[in-house]
């Protein structure tokens, strides 16, 4: 089933134990394969997470969120630190994010460039 239009998403986010929003010009509910394909302009937000892409699947049985894009754009906030980072794709699961192909992450005075960024996110406590 195909909805054209922008789309919101507002769920709980368990992986990263908070809500989220996804925002998109065209979602794809996959009800057979249990996934969401966003597509066209995405826009992923949560508290401390928040990047830009070009497409995105989230297949909901794992909670994994592949994304794609030229590039995909990253923001995130640890320790009261912005982080930014870019890549053509990113996943998000199991508390880490990973950025593969042509990746780059910013902190402060320090950039990082690889093909392949891992990043393990603080446990949300509460």
């Amino acid at each position: 089933m195909l909805y054209k239009a922008l789309f919101f998403l507002l769920t709980p986010f368990f992986v990263f134990s908070q809500e989220y929003e996804i925002k998109s010009d065209l979602v794809e509910i996959d009800t057979e394969e249990n996934k969401l394909i966003y597509s066209g302009k995405v826009n992923f937000t949560s508290e401390n997470i928040s990047f830009q892409a070009e497409k995105l699947v989230i297949m909901q049985e794992s909670e994994e969120f592949l994304a794609e894009g030229n590039p995909v754009e990253l923001s995130y906030v640890e320790g009261g630190e912005t982080i930014f980072g870019i890549s053509k794709k990113l996943k998000m699961i199991s508390g880490t994010i990973e950025l593969y192909g042509d990746a780059e992450l910013t902190r402060s005075d320090t950039k990082i460039i690889s093909e392949t960024i891992k990043i393990n996110l603080e446990n949300d406590k509460d």
